[in-house]
């Protein structure tokens, strides 16, 4: 799956998000596709017990967490 796919996927989960009553916060977080708002919308889910939601939110995040670290390791290779 790539990081487009998996975005497509979040965001296909948005009428259930909506329904749920947390659709304004997931609609943000694939909308900016950022490391920090899939974890910050993550800690929001868990503590409103929404456990899936929070999963996949944190999902989100680790995969942009990965892509920052090997972006920064072929950055380093790039330098050396």
């Amino acid at each position: 799956m790539t990081l487009d796919e998996m975005w497509e996927r979040l965001e296909a989960h948005q009428p259930f998000a909506d329904k749920r009553g947390y659709g304004p916060a997931w609609k943000q977080m694939c909308q900016d596709r950022t490391r920090q708002t899939a974890e910050a919308v993550g800690e929001s889910l868990w503590e409103e017990r929404n456990w899936d939601a929070a999963w996949a939110a944190w999902s989100a995040g680790w995969a942009m967490r990965d892509v920052e670290q090997v972006s920064k390791w072929l950055d380093e290779a790039e330098a050396a």
